[in-house]
C-alpha cells in the first residue's frame, strides 16, 4: 500500500470513528469490560471467553447505535452549538444503512439466546432508539427519560451478560447496579455542562425542564449514593468485598472527581 492509499484509508478511519463517537462510548466499554472481567473472576475456572467476546461486541454496537441515533436527533442543536460529530459528511442513506446494520446486530444477538435474554435486549433497543428520536424522545421526558438511558447505556446490557453466565446473580444485580448509579451522575454531569446551550435552543432535557440549582442538588445526592454504594461491596465478605471495591474505586474515581466539579461550580 503506497502513501497515498494509506493517507486514504487513515481519513477514512477518522471519518468513521468521528461519525460514530467512538472517543465517548470507548471508555464506557473499557469500565463495563473490566466489571464483567471481574465477574467472571470469582467463577470456577471455565472457558467464557466466547460469552465475553459476544458479549463486548454487543455492547460495542449497541453503544455505537447509541450515539449515531443521538447525533441524528439533535443534529440541528449540535450545529447551533458549535458541534460536529460527522454526520452531515455522509449521504442520508448511508447514516441510515448504518444504523439499520446496527440496529439488526442488537437484535440478533440477543435473539440468538432467546428467552429472557431477547426480553432484555428488545427493552435496551427500544429505550435507546425512543430516547432520542421521536415520537417519544425519552430525553424530553424529565427524570423518567434520565433513568432510562442511566438503564440502558450499561447496566441492563451487563445484566444480559450476567444472565448468559447464569450464575452470581448477587454480584452481577451489584455490578449492574454500580453501573446504573454511575451512569446517573454521569449523564446529569454531562446535562448540566449543556444546560446553556440546550436551554438556548428550547431542548427539553431533564435539566433544562428542573432548572440548573435543582439539576446541581439532585447531582450532589446522586454522587453521595453512588459513593455510598461502593461500600455495599463488603457484603461479599472482608476480602472478596475489598478486591471488588478497589476495582469498582478505580473505574470510577475520575468520573466522582469531576462530577463533584460540575456539582459545585
Amino acid at each position: 500500500m503506497d502513501i497515498k492509499s494509506t493517507g486514504k484509508l487513515i481519513r477514512i478511519i477518522n471519518r468513521v470513528a468521528k461519525f460514530s463517537r467512538a472517543g465517548n462510548w470507548l471508555p464506557k466499554m473499557y469500565s463495563t469490560a473490566g466489571l464483567a472481567l471481574l465477574f467472571l473472576l470469582f467463577l470456577p475456572l471455565n472457558n467464557y471467553n466466547s460469552t465475553l467476546l459476544i458479549f463486548l461486541v454487543y455492547h460495542a454496537i449497541t453503544l455505537a447505535y447509541a450515539h449515531i441515533i443521538n447525533s441524528v436527533a439533535d443534529l440541528k442543536i449540535d450545529v447551533a452549538a458549535g458541534k460536529n460529530f460527522g454526520v452531515t459528511d455522509f449521504p442520508k442513506y448511508a447514516v441510515n444503512l448504518i444504523l439499520g446494520l446496527l440496529a439488526m446486530g442488537m437484535l440478533i444477538i440477543p435473539f440468538f439466546f432467546g428467552g429472557v435474554v431477547f426480553s432484555v435486549g428488545l427493552i435496551v433497543f427500544f429505550l435507546i432508539t425512543f430516547y432520542s428520536a421521536e415520537p417519544l424522545r425519552l430525553k424530553t421526558k424529565g427524570i423518567f427519560g434520565l433513568i432510562s438511558v442511566s438503564l440502558v447505556t450499561a447496566a441492563l446490557q451487563f445484566l444480559i451478560f450476567v444472565i448468559i453466565i447464569n450464575k452470581q446473580f448477587e454480584l452481577g444485580f451489584y455490578l449492574a447496579g454500580f453501573l446504573f448509579l454511575g451512569q446517573l451522575v454521569l449523564e446529569a454531569m454531562h446535562q448540566i455542562d449543556d444546560f446553556e446551550n440546550d436551554k438556548k435552543q428550547d431542548a427539553r432535557t431533564w435539566a433544562v425542564r428542573t432548572g440548573k440549582k435543582n439539576a446541581k442538588f439532585f447531582l450532589k445526592i446522586s454522587i453521595m449514593f453512588f459513593g455510598l454504594y461502593h461500600f455495599v461491596s463488603f457484603a461479599f465478605g472482608v476480602w472478596k468485598g475489598g478486591l471488588i471495591f478497589v476495582i469498582v474505586l478505580l473505574t470510577s474515581i475520575q468520573l466522582i472527581v469531576d462530577s463533584l466539579r460540575v456539582a459545585v461550580n
